[in-house]
This record gives C-alpha cells, structure tokens and sequence, in this order.
C-alpha cells in the first residue's frame, strides 16, 4: 500500500564525532546499516547536524566521498 518509502539517517560526521553527539557504538551501527541498504540497492538519505564542532569535517569532500 506504500507507495513511496525513504530511509534517512543521522550522521554527525566522523566517529568520534557521532558517537560524541549519540553515543558510544553509533556510527559503526550507522555505517553498517548503510552498507545493507546500499547492497539491497534501497534508497537513503543522510541527516546531518551541522555544529561548530563538526562544521569543517562533514562540509569537506572527504565526508561525502566516504559515505555517499
């Protein structure tokens, strides 16, 4: 009956960074359940907070390299 389904996930940028914001554990438990979505060929977006402690890591190409 759905029609349209889309999956977004919170990412604070690096490891430290993330698990620092949500949690010891939570940016490998991210980045695993990206991998699945990814190899189930599913849809998903990336939420990202942007504070005065991340601005710099999660505006750089490398971030987007690595986790779109």
């Amino acid at each position: 009956r759905l029609r349209t389904l889309f999956r977004a996930i919170s990412l604070e940028g690096s490891e430290e960074a993330n698990d620092g914001r949500r949690g010891e554990g939570v940016y490998q438990k991210v980045m695993h359940a990206m991998e699945l979505l990814k190899a189930h060929k599913l849809p998903f977006g990336v939420s990202t907070c942007y504070t005065s402690a991340n601005v710099d890591s999660v505006s750089s190409e490398e971030f987007f390299r690595s986790h779109y």
